[in-house]
Order: structure tokens, then C-alpha cells, then sequence
């Protein structure tokens, strides 16, 4: 709420905005919207699938909890097996460093600049913790302990994804790799090795596109000691070569 107040209708639950307040919904949540009047100013920021867009960008690996509830809540949103019904409610008077960062995302977002995208992704991760500071009410059922070990295992394939394997995994945690892959599976719908290779290619994208270094050096800063490697994954995923990605989306 930018300014004034709304009255909104969460899952049939009248709650009233002020301004400094931001509240974060589910993707599948129940919301109305009463009017609101002329000096009024209420903004809808829609966050894109988190599942292909939050933990490959370096950022968040570095800056995010995987304990803060603002964590747990986006990377549980595109999980299939749990209740969206959830919501979060920020109190941002005592924090003006989250408002003045959620400014700069409206200001970057309205702008005409082309890789305003990038920047997006950057202001978003350094709100993200600071939203965690200033919650002052929470409705979220859907976690448990179990989802946090889960949390902790994608950060770090996340960050180690150029050296990680299962037994390396399941030895970090304390798992025996068989039952670690199974975990994974279980929880995010995928396995260890489509977790892998989606980080992966996602790096490599982004270094296709944004550097001037060779396929040979990106295959190995990736993960992949030889070239044919990365040819075979980008194959699969993106259906063209690192040669052709580049030529169409590259430098």
C-alpha cells in the first residue's frame, strides 16, 4: 500500500492496508479488492515462476536464508503437493531501506531500459531479507521441518553445481545417496541429475549471453569436463547448440 488504505478480502478475511504495508499471496489464494479512494495508491507486483527464476540467479543463493520464512514461502509456491492458500503481511514503517528498494523496482520496472530485467532480479534479492525483518503477520500452514532440510539441499546444488554429485550431496547432509535422491524427487518433482542439469544450463545461458568466453571455458565453469558435454544438454533443454544460442541470443 503506497498510500491511503484498502480493505482486501483474504480467503473471505476482511484485512486493511495502510500505507507501508505489503502483503504477499499465494499463487492459488482468494482476494478482493474493496475500493479505494482518489488519494488511494495500491500496487500489484506479480513475481514470476520462481522454480525456473530464483535460485539460478547467483544472488539469491548468496543473500537468502534458506530458514527465513520469505524463503521457505517462495520456493514452496510452485509445489504441487501443498496448499496455496498462504499469506504473509509486512509492516515496512520501521524498515526504509525495503521501501526504498521496493521504489527502485517500480521506478526500474516503469523504465524503458532493456536490461532493466537484470536489474529487477538484483533489487529483488536484496528485498527479500529485508522483508523478513518487518513480518508482522504470517498465515502459512504449508511448512514443516522436512521442507527446511529440502530448502537447504537446493541452495546448495544452487551454489556447488559445478562440482556437486549425489554422494557428495548426500554426505554434506547425512543421507545415503539413494535415499537423498528419492527425497528429492518426492519433494520437488524432480531428480538430483534434472535439478543438475536445468542450474547448469541456465549458468551456461547466462554466459552465452552475457560474456565473451569460450564454449570450452563456460562447459568448464559449469561442470562439464569436456565440450560434447554441454553440446548434449543444451541440446535437450534449449533443442539448439551453444554455438547457435549465441548467434541468436549472444554477443
Amino acid at each position: 500500500m503506497y498510500t491511503g488504505q484498502c480493505t482486501q478480502g483474504i480467503n473471505d478475511e476482511p484485512i486493511t492496508l495502510t500505507a507501508g504495508n505489503l502483503i504477499m499471496l499465494d499463487k492459488d489464494i482468494q482476494q478482493r479488492i474493496d475500493y479505494v479512494g482518489e488519494s488511494d495508491i495500491l500496487v500489484n507486483i506479480l513475481v514470476e515462476d520462481v522454480k525456473d527464476d530464483s535460485l539460478v540467479n547467483p544472488l539469491y543463493t548468496a543473500i537468502l536464508n534458506p530458514d527465513s520464512l520469505v524463503t521457505q514461502f517462495l520456493l514452496n509456491a510452485n509445489n504441487d503437493e501443498i496448499v496455496h492458500n498462504n499469506f504473509i503481511l509486512f509492516k515496512l514503517d520501521d524498515h526504509p531501506l525495503a521501501t526504498h528498494l521496493i521504489e527502485c523496482l517500480l521506478l526500474k520496472d516503469f523504465s524503458t531500459d532493456e536490461n532493466k530485467t537484470e536489474s529487477l532480479h538484483m533489487l529483488l534479492a536484496l528485498l527479500l531479507p529485508e522483508l523478513t525483518r518487518a513480518i508482522e503477520r504470517e498465515v502459512y500452514t504449508s511448512y514443516d521441518e522436512q521442507s527446511s532440510d529440502i530448502l537447504a539441499v537446493l541452495i546448495y546444488i544452487d551454489t556447488y553445481y559445478a562440482t556437486v554429485t549425489l554422494s557428495s550431496l548426500g554426505e554434506q547432509f547425512g543421507y545415503n545417496p539413494h535415499y537423498l535422491g528419492n527425497k528429492l524427487q518426492a519433494e520437488t518433482g524432480q531428480t538430483f541429475q534434472e535439478l543438475l542439469d536445468h542450474k547448469r544450463s541456465s549458468v551456461a545461458k547466462t554466459l552465452i549471453h552475457q560474456t565473451d568466453q569460450s564454449i570450452e571455458v563456460i562447459a568448464q565453469l559449469v561442470g562439464f569436463k569436456s565440450v560434447p558435454s554441454l553440446y548434449r544438454l543444451l541440446q535437450k533443454i534449449e533443442h539448439q547448440t551453444p554455438g547457435s544460442y549465441r548467434k541468436r541470443n549472444g554477443r
